[in-house]
């Protein structure tokens, strides 16, 4: 499997250097849109997350601020966050009425920075599915001019061939009738394995192996 370095992207640069195909224009792919939408509701539940643990050391000011920010994005609700970051409403309401400008200055900022990171591993997760399904494809024995095909039919059929956690290139292979498979007997015939053969080559050529020895083994005896 391809190495998935999503963790280490931080900005566009970092996909330039992954990955030479990348272009501007992607950002504005449907299929982009969702990584970086689904990038963002990660980083903004890890950044609630982070402020939550740092908002233990912080005096009631700030605390305030912290719960104003989950309440902007609309994950928290105004009493919610309030019980999260340990203060109450009337705290909250007092340094919202002297503090709401710089507040929202801040949540701004921290919104635009989220979102220029979410871009960059949106962009990188669409690249590396590309990456991934097409590797995953000629592993299996496909022709890469087969591969836009087969993926059409795996979308029809139900399956994400863009998934970034799992081989639905695989799985939707295995199930496709007269996939291919055939059954490896180990050396020491105490287990087996399913290898995969499109042409059907593979299988004969074991069929072969497996024929010889057993006569090696007649003429021994």
């Amino acid at each position: 499997m391809i190495p998935y370095k999503v963790k280490e992207i931080k900005n566009l640069e970092d996909v330039k250097r992954e990955y030479k195909t990348f272009s501007p224009d992607l950002l504005e792919e449907k299929k982009v849109k969702e990584f970086i939408e689904e990038e963002f509701n990660i980083l903004l539940e890890d950044e609630i997350e982070k402020l939550c643990y740092d908002a233990i050391d912080m005096d009631v000011a700030a605390k305030c601020r912290c719960a104003y920010f989950g309440i902007t994005v609309r994950v928290l609700g105004k009493s919610e966050a309030c019980d999260l970051y340990k203060v109450t409403e009337k705290q909250f309401d007092y340094h919202i009425r002297r503090r709401r400008e710089e507040w929202e200055g801040y949540c701004v900022a921290v919104l635009n920075e989220l979102n220029r990171v979410a871009e960059a591993k949106g962009v990188y997760d669409w690249l590396w599915a590309v990456d991934h399904i097409n590797d995953q494809m000629i592993k299996w024995g496909w022709d890469t001019n087969d591969i836009n095909t087969l993926i059409k039919r795996m979308i029809k059929a139900g399956y994400n061939p863009w998934a970034l956690t799992a081989d639905t290139a695989g799985e939707f292979i295995y199930r496709l009738p007269g996939h291919g498979f055939y059954e490896v007997t180990l050396e020491n015939g105490k287990g087996s394995f399913n290898a995969y053969d499109p042409t059907g080559k593979r299988e004969e050529q074991y069929r072969r192996r497996l024929q010889k020895k057993e006569q090696a083994q007649i003429v021994y005896e």
